[in-house]
């Protein structure tokens, strides 16, 4: 498998705010350092372009590895997994507390594949949650084309500065 260039390892990793784009863990607080996948595999005929790669941690890239579909824990059907620049990720899993759960089959195949709510992961969400510099507002939770990403990326971190700096004020003034 031939590596993205610099340039395009860049924009996944902007594009996805330095999160894994299937389950939202931080790459920061992570000691392995996440992967840069083919959300369609090579082998199955995935392009190398921006927008069939995406930013995985190395536990849902590894779950995942080449893998187009997963079961229903439910139906017990075969869907389609989870596919981040096609779903919207709000559209198929929402947040209870530190747990993922599953909007629809898609969320809860992914949920069960991917191992989405392992006791690990929920550990680093908590160390996430009580850092007031994390917020689970990411810029992908919508569908944006790799083109739009650059303006919405700018605007998205004037905001998050805006915030982080009104946050800061306030509790300097206490």
């Amino acid at each position: 498998m031939m590596e993205p260039s610099a340039a395009t390892a860049r924009l996944v990793r902007q594009r996805a705010a330095d999160r894994c784009e299937y389950c939202l863990m931080h790459q920061s607080l992570q000691v392995a350092t996440f992967h840069i996948e083919h959300i369609t595999p090579s082998s199955a005929g995935g392009p190398p372009s921006p927008d069939n790669l995406a930013l995985a941690c190395p536990s849902c890239n590894l779950r995942k590895a080449n893998r187009l579909t997963a079961r229903d824990p439910t139906t017990g059907d075969m869907v389609p997994l989870f596919h981040p620049r096609r779903h919207i990720w709000t559209d198929h899993f929402a947040w209870s507390g530190n747990e993922i759960v599953a909007k629809t089959p898609i969320g809860r195949a992914a949920i069960v594949m991917l191992d989405m709510n392992h006791a690990r992961r929920l550990k680093v969400r908590i160390a996430e949650s009580r850092s007031p510099s994390f917020h689970r507002r990411v810029p992908f939770l919508r569908r944006v084309s790799s083109t739009t990403v650059t303006t919405d990326l700018t605007k998205i971190t004037t905001i998050a500065a805006n915030r982080y700096s009104s946050r800061s004020a306030m509790y300097l003034s206490r």
